[in-house]
């Protein structure tokens, strides 16, 4: 079975997106706050994003998700 390339997942991912989850996501990927919002942890995740935000914790406090670059920059150019 051949591989997909991340271009084409993501442009698959991307094309399937609403105008506004894209706004909402251009929006976010502009702001780049730090941790991610989880509302735009939870769209990522909800739309099944090929490559998802990135989860970390420290013993005894809750995960807090951040942007995975290569998807935030494809968000920002298109």
């Amino acid at each position: 079975m051949p591989e997909t390339s991340f271009a084409t997942l993501i442009e698959t991912w991307w094309g399937n997106r609403t105008e506004e989850q894209r706004n909402i996501l251009k929006e976010a990927a502009a702001e780049n706050s730090e941790p991610l919002d989880p509302a735009i942890a939870k769209l990522l995740l909800d739309t099944r994003c090929p490559f998802p935000q990135v989860g970390s914790a420290w013993a005894g406090q809750d995960l807090t998700w951040h942007w995975n670059e290569t998807v935030r920059q494809f968000v920002l150019a298109n």
